[in-house]
């Protein structure tokens, strides 16, 4: 094979050997202590959804079957092998998030010592841990942005390797990893993009490498891309769940993707932006100043190609669909950490060549560090004061997700393994926590609420489920959030769920939420209480199963 070796990568600078390791190995430890705290925090909706998807594929049930939504099954698969491991518990979720991320935090820091030297890894290693636990980009739970995000970096490094040595081996599996990471989630495809396009690069650059070479490694890296895609495809496929993972993953998301207009992507944006930067805006600022670094300083400039086309790739990844909910920007943080490294290296190092006295050259360590220690501050109550609950309260208010524990464990205990629940919300956590099975697909309502052609006739086929399962509990969710309702939205699953709950249900339950508490009532004097809150989740058993 002619190899496709670029400039050979730099790996010299301050802190090499094992200062380096001890330096991450301390990150990855405090990064744990952050999470170990956190572990029983409460899932929210969408690692309700991946842990319930997870929980039927244990069971032998395969995805898009009894439940849908529009992602690909990558998270779903690494949520069953991670309850496989850990147990189907929320601290057993959350000890797989928690390695998942120390093995991305090492990856990062291997990834960008690469590039760079051991002094800009340990940094983007301790950007990429302190950034990826903040409650800015709800860190703390297990969204597929984190799995995306260990696929991706794994495979840019692989990538790299690949064009150091020339083995194509390194390239196939370099492929794999980014083909993984669109399993993960769709918006993954944007680092399959940028590995093709960098390889591209590369090899024109390498004038060495023959033009049947040069499409011959792209197609080994293309064949790894495409192979966890097919195969999966495949998979599915046997299943007989091809054609609802079609329509969910490609009919319907195209209609999602169309709700918010390029005109109002800005706002959204910009107030996104806002929400991500402020805990961590000094961390930020060192990263914008890595972006002048990669011109500034000689030595980190043959790189800037990389980094910047990583960069952009990474927030292409945010944009999909516009929505820019902030643990989208988990994505994007990858790039930061590898600026935040260029910036402190790089000042180090134009320093040490302006010969300063020796103290001065740790004015850029010291920066950092106190950047670091300024973004812990600020969330020092989210990481080390709350309550697992009061967590789960800051971060997203008035969501049911610690009620969610209660009431799935009322029917847990009062109802059979065979019982089927309705959930008329979008709380599919409790479908896990309870380990009853769903009565409808529909594990989500929020598509019902959408101004999109399907959503009517999404209401219809829900009621239908339902209609048809008879399920033993039924659930009625009141709260905004877990809705989405628009002024356009059709209003006939509300009116066909009030009617169908008084006429076959009475109800067991109440979790009533106020701004300060929530009151609970169980038994038959629900029937009997009084809501205080427009806010509540009320719990119906059905009449003959009393």
């Amino acid at each position: 094979m002619v190899s496709i070796r670029k400039l050979k990568i730099n790996k010299a600078g301050p802190f090499t050997g094992y200062w380096a390791w001890i330096a991450i190995s301390l990150v990855v430890l405090f990064t744990a202590i952050i999470r170990i705290r956190l572990l029983h925090t409460p899932l929210e909706r969408d690692e309700g959804e991946y842990a319930y998807m997870g929980q039927l594929m244990l069971q032998g049930i395969p995805p898009y079957k009894l439940a849908c939504n529009m992602k690909f099954p990558g998270t779903y698969a690494a949520y069953a092998l991670i309850m496989a491991l850990f147990g189907q518990s929320i601290s057993g979720v959350h000890i797989g998030l928690m390695l998942a991320n120390a093995v991305t935090i090492i990856l990062m820091f291997l990834l960008t010592r690469r590039l760079f030297d051991s002094l800009a890894g340990v940094v983007a290693g301790a950007t990429y841990g302190i950034l990826s636990a903040s409650s800015a980009f709800y860190g703390q739970a297990g969204h597929a942005t984190h799995f995306v995000v260990l696929a991706a970096v794994g495979g840019t490094l692989l990538l790299l390797k690949a064009i150091d040595s020339g083995k194509r081996s390194h390239l196939l599996l370099s492929g794999l990893l980014f083909g993984t990471a669109i399993l993960m989630k769709q918006s993954g495809v944007f680092f399959s993009l940028f590995a093709v396009a960098y390889l591209l690069c590369v090899q024109k650059k390498a004038n060495a490498v023959a033009s049947r070479a040069r499409f011959s490694n792209i197609g080994i890296l293309l064949l790894g891309i495409f192979l966890p895609l097919g195969l999966t495809f495949l998979i599915l496929w046997d299943a007989g769940v091809f054609n609802r993972f079609w329509f969910w993953t490609v009919s319907y998301a195209r209609e999602y993707s169309s709700q918010i207009p390029i005109s109002m992507a800005f706002r959204v944006l910009e107030s996104a932006v806002s929400s991500v930067v402020g805990p961590a805006y000094m961390l930020w600022v060192i990263s914008g100043l890595g972006v002048v670094a990669l011109f500034l300083d000689k030595n980190a400039r043959p790189k800037s190609g990389f980094v910047v086309g990583f960069s952009i790739c990474a927030f292409l990844a945010v944009c999909p669909a516009f929505y820019f909910r902030r643990h989208y920007f988990i994505q994007f943080i990858p790039a930061l950490a590898i600026l935040a490294g260029v910036a402190v290296s790089s000042c180090r190092r134009i320093l040490y060549n302006s010969k300063v006295p020796k103290i001065i050259l740790l004015l850029p360590i010291a920066i950092f560090f106190a950047a670091f220690v300024h973004t812990v501050g600020l969330q020092k109550e989210v990481f080390f004061m709350l309550s697992p609950d009061q967590v789960s309260a800051v971060v997203y208010n008035i969501n049911p997700f610690p009620e969610a524990v209660r009431i799935a464990d009322y029917i847990k205990k009062h109802s059979n393994k065979n019982d089927t629940v309705a959930v008329i919300g979008s709380e599919p956590e409790i479908y896990f926590y309870s380990d009853r099975h769903s009565a409808t697909s529909y594990i989500y309502t929020y598509s019902l609420m959408e101004n999109q052609k399907y959503a009517l006739s999404m209401q219809r086929d829900m009621i239908r489920e339902i209609d048809e399962a008879k399920p033993t509990f039924l659930l009625l969710v009141k709260v905004p959030t877990s809705w989405l309702a628009v002024p356009t939205s059709k209003t006939l699953i509300f009116d066909w769920a009030s009617q169908y709950a008084n006429r076959n249900f009475v109800p067991v339950g109440v979790a009533d939420i106020t701004a300060d508490h929530t009151e609970y009532v169980w038994g038959a004097a629900a029937a009997d209480y009084s809501l205080q809150s427009t806010y509540n989740v009320v719990v119906f058993k059905r009449k003959g199963a009393l």
